[in-house]
């Protein structure tokens, strides 16, 4: 990875990190979250699920994706778009989606 973000320098309090990919302005870091008993953390990471969270340009866009596809897509249109894009992101995996099955 080249120039570490800061904000990847810090812990990370979303699960356990499995590793951060570096693609030209963003970064996506794969983890496993932690479980969820009725709505609450277990303190336990769920090794099962992984989850996606996403960095532009070494700022943290403070989401996640359930999916690789997803937080790439979401950053792509966040960088282009700007913050008010969650639509546009749905919108788009959708017409992906069902191109997909076509």
């Amino acid at each position: 990875m080249g120039i570490r973000p800061e904000a990847l320098r810090k812990r990370f309090p979303w699960g356990f990190v499995i590793e951060d990919m570096e693609i030209g302005p963003y970064v996506v870091r794969a983890f496993h979250p932690e479980k969820m008993e009725n709505n609450r953390g277990t303190g336990v990471n769920d090794t099962e699920v992984t989850h996606y969270h996403g960095y532009i340009d070494g700022k943290d866009c403070n989401e996640s994706w359930l999916t690789l596809d997803d937080a790439l897509a979401g950053m792509i249109v966040r960088r282009n778009v700007g913050l008010n894009c969650r639509q546009i992101n749905e919108h788009f995996m959708a017409g992906l989606n069902a191109m997909k099955s076509t």
